[in-house]
């Protein structure tokens, strides 16, 4: 089976003026949107990112964060997504039962947090809009280049997305999304949908 970053670069390489995503009024091309995947990857890894860790993202759906699922497939990482309204104590149970080792949020997250007797975060931590004391600000990736760090271990058989669900006992339990499942699921939704 082909890696979904491999499948991403050969559709962005076979069409790169192509709107490939749009949201808030704003749009990025084929060509633009894997510069960016490839700025992130090379970001994420200078920050200390590894092949297989999970990185907490209490974030609202972006061209940012689809760039990042992206970077996440390049690198073989994980990204644990989680509504950035939720209050804090739920969040850091979250991230706990998600084994997250690094963070992307916002400014007003990491403020939260801090009133809150802050969140434990093991590995690096980044700001998306801006500094924050201990974080690294998301506006360095524009330093990076859009050359793309190709890991040769990854599979498909590493999670992609763990998202959380809480069912009847409110405790979250991790559901494991890897790269094939995602694969398999969009050609599923293609053979129904024709």
């Amino acid at each position: 089976m082909k890696r979904l970053s491999d499948m991403f670069y050969e559709s962005a390489g076979s069409d790169p003026q192509k709107t490939a995503v749009w949201c808030d009024g704003n749009k990025k091309t084929y060509k633009e949107l894997s510069d960016l995947v490839s700025k992130y990857s090379n970001f994420l890894l200078k920050s200390g990112v590894s092949y297989k860790d999970h990185i907490g993202i209490p974030m609202t759906n972006s061209i940012e964060s689809v760039a990042l699922i992206f970077a996440a497939a390049n690198l073989g990482v994980a990204l644990v997504p989680i509504n950035p309204t939720l209050p804090v104590s739920a969040i850091k149970t979250a991230f706990i039962a998600g084994d997250v080792k690094h963070l992307i949020a916002r400014k007003a997250f990491y403020e939260e947090c801090d009133k809150s007797g802050g969140i434990d975060i093991r590995g690096t931590r980044i700001c998306l809009d801006g500094e924050y004391p201990g974080a690294i600000p998301f506006s360095d990736v524009e330093n990076e280049s859009a050359d793309r760090p190709v890991l040769d271990e990854i599979t498909g058989d590493e999670t992609l997305i763990l998202t959380m669900t809480s069912g009847s006992t409110g405790t979250p339990k991790p559901i494991d999304l890897t790269q094939n499942n995602k694969y398999i699921r969009a050609l599923a939704h293609i053979k129904m949908y024709d």
